[in-house]
């Protein structure tokens, strides 16, 4: 949720997610808020109480408070494993006049056996503060190790971010880096992972560590993320692997390098793979905030299917700067053309038998242009359709813009419905927050979806 509310205002935004076991109680609150000057924004603290000795804990804080301003907010977001514990430990940073600022992460997800310890720090000081992390450990159980890992620091102009130690090994020098790790072996399996999202200050590197999987009965599966927002003059390199291989067969993702200013281009790349059983899959996003005259280009993907059919998993994000085009844009060797900002997403989820496209337009675009989205196609096999529509909208002044998405898992040989979506728009400029999920039981195929009493055309 976001507020903007007006001067002399108070809000509150509070989220509350409960998924607990059988046993359990819990409670939790998420707070987000950009208060307006001279109004506090507060938020709650969270506790649960455990049933039978177990106790489980998960944290989030985010914070973005305006000069002057006292914030903090937790969420509890928990799934215990009988027996175990799993604590979350308390960030503190220093403020300036008598300001707070925090912005905590605790996410705990241990396996049978396991005891867990996670901690995130996400902080933005104010002049003249240094921003510190804690110090993450993990305690496996039968020489098992289970971690969830993540430190974001984004310092303010003339700030270090220092200390920061994962399993008793700090970072040396003054150099920052972020360390996620996501565990989500199959049986037989161990997997590390590592992601770096890093804005360094001027005159430090931006490394991150490789990232290596040791398989069990010659099984390799690679799912690689890396986001750059690199300062003037920086390289930043960063990889997470977060996998489900599906039994013999491979999926493997290619390594990212960025080159950083004077000409050089700035690449950002996610790898997901999901693969149905006998399928190859690869799959690239690109997103990219360039330095002032560079170009932002994506790569090529392209999906190597087994048994003639297509899997696809496709994302390209694009925030250019002011005076910036992004061009070349190329899925599946169809590259998009002219020079307007789009911003597409295919995620395939078929059912045997079919194929399936889809595209997602998220765009912010620079003062003069349009934002325009693509249309969405997909080949049924024997007949069946099933769409599901979603467009949502962040327009700059003055921009007119529209985008859907088609996420499908028809059910062979049905029909269903969808409705009719209207917005208002304000001062000729359309605004459009727009979403169509349709989940049709048995019986049922999904047509007819509208938006802007526009419908689309055809067998779309």
């Amino acid at each position: 949720m976001k507020d903007n509310p007006p001067k002399g205002y108070k809000v509150n935004n509070i989220t509350v997610k409960d998924n607990p076991v059988k046993g359990y109680k819990v409670n939790g609150i998420t707070v987000q808020e950009k208060p307006v000057k001279g109004n506090k924004v507060n938020s709650s603290i969270v506790k649960d109480n455990p049933v039978k000795g177990n106790k489980v804990n998960s944290i989030t804080v985010k914070d973005n408070p305006v000069k002057g301003y006292k914030m903090n907010g937790i969420t509890v977001q928990e799934k215990p494993v009988k027996g175990n514990k799993v604590n979350s430990s308390i960030v503190k940073d220093n403020p300036v006049k008598g300001n707070k600022v925090n912005s905590i992460t605790v996410k705990d997800n241990p396996v049978k056996g396991y005891k867990m310890n996670g901690i995130t720090v996400q902080e933005k000081p104010v002049k003249g503060n240094k921003v510190n992390s804690s110090i993450v450990k993990v305690n496996p159980v039968k020489g098992n190790k289970v971690n969830s890992i993540t430190v974001k620091d984004n310092p303010g102009k003339g700030y270090k971010v220092n200390n920061i130690t994962v399993n008793d090994n700090p970072v040396k020098g003054n150099k920052v880096n972020s360390i996620t790790v996501k565990d989500n072996p199959v049986k037989g399996y161990k997997m590390n992972g590592i992601t770096v999202k890093e804005k360094p200050v001027k005159g430090n590197k931006v490394n991150s560590s490789i990232v290596k999987d040791n398989p069990v009965k010659g099984n390799k599966v690679n799912s690689i993320t890396v986001k750059d927002n690199p300062v003037k003059g920086y390289k930043m390199n960063g990889i997470t692997v977060k996998e489900k291989p599906v039994k013999g067969n491979k999926v493997n993702s290619s390594i990212v390098k960025d080159n950083p200013v004077k000409g050089n281009k700035v690449n950002s790349i996610t790898v997901k793979d999901n693969p149905v059983k006998g399928y190859k899959m690869n799959g690239i996003t690109v997103q990219e905030k360039p330095v002032k005259g560079n170009k932002v280009n994506s790569s090529i993907v392209k999906v190597n299917p087994v048994k003639g059919n297509k899997v696809n998993s496709i994302t390209v994000k694009e925030n250019p700067g002011k005076g910036y085009k992004v061009n070349n844009i190329t899925v599946n060797d169809n590259p998009v053309k002219g020079n307007k900002v789009n911003s597409i997403t295919v995620k395939d989820n078929p059912v045997k038998g079919y194929k399936m496209n889809g595209i997602t337009v998220k765009e912010k675009p620079v003062k003069g242009n349009k934002v325009n989205s693509s249309i969405v196609k997909d080949n049924p096999v024997k007949g069946n359709k099933v769409n599901s529509i979603t467009v949502k909208d962040n327009p700059v002044k003055n921009y007119k813009m529209n985008g859907i998405t088609v996420q499908e898992k028809p059910v062979k040989g049905n029909k269903a419905n969808s409705s009719i979506v209207k917005v208002n728009p304000v001062k000729g400029n359309k605004v459009n927050s727009i979403t169509v999920k349709e989940n049709p039981g048995k019986g049922y195929k999904v047509n007819n979806i509208t938006v802007n009493d526009n419908p689309v055309k055809g067998n779309k």
